[in-house]
């Protein structure tokens, strides 16, 4: 990882994404600003994630946004559901 290449996704390039855009990263987790992601998710700016990777594996404290609204949605999802939906709180 550079400085050029942390956080290469943000705020301004998810604002750039049409509605319905999937980020997919299996390369790098710190490619990614994960609370810019978690906001644009939030805000139904963009439609899904797919994360391979993390920007700090394992996840320490403070955990990620993102991390614990998945980890909070998977725990309610009934039938064990894949892709949880991610909402604010």
């Amino acid at each position: 990882m550079t400085p050029e290449t942390r956080n290469l996704l943000g705020r301004e390039q998810f604002a750039l994404m049409p509605k319905s855009a999937a980020v997919v990263n299996d390369a790098r987790g710190a490619i990614i600003d994960i609370d810019a992601l978690y906001d644009a998710l939030r805000d139904e700016h963009i439609a899904a994630a797919g994360l391979d990777v993390l920007p700090v594996e394992p996840p320490v404290e403070p955990i990620p946004k993102l991390l614990r609204a998945y980890r909070r949605a998977s725990r309610g999802s009934k039938g064990g559901s894949s892709s949880p939906r991610i909402r604010p709180g």
